[in-house]
């Protein structure tokens, strides 16, 4: 009787066991599903930020009339891909600031994953002539990849870049930025079955022609 009351007991830890397992795991993928979702929402928040301060900024109709509203396509070569890139930006006096939209062109097309990219950034014009500026110019970019089709999780990158920015022509503009600056990966880690992130430095080679509306 007394070893029957052992076993049932023993049999009742394992399930407990079992069960603290199970809630563990659970607990984790949740949290890791948490975390994929705020990063799909950075982009979008960031991005309307952008638009909310410059359209408070320069709702004055004194402000408005020195606008000057631009749109840009350009390509960009990073550590992970080169970039098609499709941008509006706004510029008053020596400020400009805007955002867009890409998409990696290697792994998108010769790899069959999509890998798109949202972007903002700003940048002061030193020098700033009829048909020549330069300037300073700081940017931010978020970009997402699935690495393997099989798997449900997304690795994403953010992105931060100072470098020189320089424009060359009128109405049709030549651009160019030179920048370096920093990453942060978030991936998913079958190891911990969990999210990790990893660091490193990062550059951007940008060329792109502009068209001021």
């Amino acid at each position: 009787m007394c070893e029957l009351f052992l076993f049932q007991e023993k049999r009742l830890l394992q399930k407990i066991q079992e069960k603290r397992c199970s809630l563990q795991e659970m607990s984790k993928n949740l949290r890791s599903r948490l975390v994929t979702k705020r990063t799909f929402y950075k982009p979008v928040i960031l991005f309307f930020f952008v638009f909310t301060v410059s359209s408070v900024y320069f709702s004055q109709d004194s402000l408005v009339k020195s606008i000057v509203h631009r749109v840009e396509s350009g390509i960009s070569l990073t550590r992970f891909d080169v970039f098609h890139t499709l941008d509006y930006s706004f510029s008053k006096q020596r400020f400009q600031a805007g955002a867009g939209i890409g998409y990696g062109i290697i792994r998108t097309y010769f790899q069959q994953r999509c890998f798109p990219k949202i972007s903002a950034q700003g940048s002061y014009l030193l020098i700033k002539k009829p048909k020549f500026s330069f300037g300073p110019r700081i940017s931010y970019n978020i970009s997402w990849l699935r690495l393997n089709r099989s798997s449900k999780y997304f690795n994403n990158w953010n992105e931060v870049f100072g470098g020189l920015h320089f424009e060359v022509g009128k109405k049709w503009i030549f651009g160019s930025t030179l920048a370096a600056g920093y990453f942060s990966e978030s991936y998913f880690s079958q190891l911990e079955n969990s999210r990790s992130r990893a660091s490193n430095w990062a550059y951007l080679i940008n060329f792109s022609l502009i068209h001021e509306l």
